[in-house]
């Protein structure tokens, strides 16, 4: 395996929480399992729980627990490797993670799970940590939905309890909001026009044709998306920003009552809106109407890891239903487990209590309904592709979206310019 990238596949399986305890090395000393996670330092509560848990199962190993910065995590990854200091297991993106996993990196996790863990995690889900017959990492889910401002709905005319279930009403709503209040309606930088993997999944636009070989996005579906969206922005429906902006603005504009309209995860309550002072009792919840998200932040083990048995035990008790349906408690519902029983938890059902005020809990409660519900037909949206240039295939799908919205090529030259980049990096794997 890649030897740079090999300890990269962090966080993935774990063994059973059932299974025999590991024993120490033969001198008797601990065999220590690093673990790296990305910006979860106020998780700390509920990972120093779990990893007391763990060591108390398995006497003779402990969990070393790092967490990094999440922009810094791939980097200093990448240098751990280099310098030989790389963790047994990790925490990364799913894009990230399938980098790895394409390069050899990652420690195939059927080696050490049985069939029946592995049959345990979402299959809509697993089959996207599939790499040939390996599985390269465990997920933990999050997926979007979409929120408004009732007060704004209301200075509209529309009703502050109904929001958009189709782009038909995304537009209509759009233009009455624009109208009559002055303000923008949607800015969708962190989802559907910030990530152009989002805007085809969100379609059912396949990327890739089915032997994986060429680009299959250029369709007429794909040119009516874009037209749609350029009808909505040359009506002034969106901040004139949009095209270049970066999800902070979205955040802040939201955030200020100045956009109606967030297509978003539903973590965005708890981490945006209620630090910065937004009154959840004007705080409008719905489903996504197009093909959600399944935004997975994925467990994997390094094939470096001096102790990949441990270190894959490790990962599956992290992923497990037991770890994960605390995970959700933790989050209040709006960060989910990748595992099937878990998500069928009567916790997503019933009322939040655990928040500080009233309109809070019923916000929560109705974001961990629509997320778990929406889970079994969510999708992960980046695709599974081997290339050392994959940054140039993102890229050119980003500058397809955006000269389509300003204006710079007709929507179907813009996916015809694109698709014929892909196609040539395709052929050159």
């Amino acid at each position: 395996m890649n030897k740079v990238l090999s300890r990269a596949a962090l966080l993935a399986a774990t063994c059973a929480l059932s299974a025999a305890p590991l024993t120490a090395g033969a001198q008797g000393s601990p065999k220590v399992i690093t673990f790296w996670t990305a910006e979860m330092a106020s998780y700390e509560p509920l990972m120093n729980g779990l990893i007391k848990q763990f060591e108390t199962q398995n006497p003779g190993v402990q969990i070393k627990w790092v967490d990094v910065p999440f922009g810094e995590v791939q980097t200093r990854l990448v240098q751990a490797v280099a310098a030989g200091r790389e963790p047994d297991v990790v925490n990364l993106s799913y894009e990230w993670t399938h980098r790895f996993a394409a390069e050899g990196a990652l420690v195939p996790l059927q080696k050490y799970l049985s069939k029946q863990d592995l049959a345990s995690y979402l299959p809509n889900i697993l089959s996207a940590m599939r790499y040939g017959n390996d599985v390269g990492a465990l997920p933990y889910l999050t997926t979007e939905v979409v929120l408004w401002n009732k007060d704004i709905f209301r200075q509209a005319g529309l009703d502050p309890n109904k929001g958009p279930t189709s782009d038909a009403d995304l537009l209509r709503m759009g233009r009455q909001i624009k109208a009559k209040t002055g303000k923008y309606a949607f800015m969708p930088t962190g989802t559907i026009l910030g990530n152009p993997y989002n805007f085809f999944r969100s379609y059912n636009i396949p990327l890739l044709s089915a032997d994986g070989k060429r680009a299959a996005f250029n369709t007429p579906r794909a040119v009516a998306a874009l037209k749609f969206w350029k009808a909505a922005y040359d009506q002034g429906l969106m901040p004139e920003e949009t095209p270049s902006a970066e999800f902070k603005e979205e955040v802040t504009r939201f955030g200020a009552g100045d956009l109606a309209i967030a297509i978003t995860g539903p973590w965005f309550v708890g981490s945006q809106l209620i630090p910065n002072g937004f009154d959840i009792g004007k705080l409008g919840i719905g489903a996504y109407y197009g093909i959600p998200n399944a935004a997975t932040m994925d467990v994997a083990v390094m094939s470096g890891s001096k102790y990949p048995a441990e270190a894959a035990k490790w990962a599956r008790f992290v992923t497990s239903d037991t770890a994960m349906l605390a995970h959700a408690r933790f989050t209040n519902g709006t960060e989910l487990p990748g595992t099937t029983q878990a998500l069928r938890s009567n916790f997503f059902k019933q009322p939040e209590t655990s928040a500080k005020t009233a309109a809070l809990n019923q916000a929560y409660t109705t974001l961990k309904r629509i997320s778990a519900s929406q889970m079994l037909r969510a999708r992960i949206s980046p695709p599974k592709i081997s290339t050392e240039r994959y940054d140039e295939l993102t890229t050119a799908l980003k500058d397809a979206v955006k000269a389509s919205l300003l204006g710079q090529k007709d929507p179907q030259k813009a996916l015809a310019d694109a698709q014929a980049t892909w196609n040539k990096v395709l052929a050159a794997r």
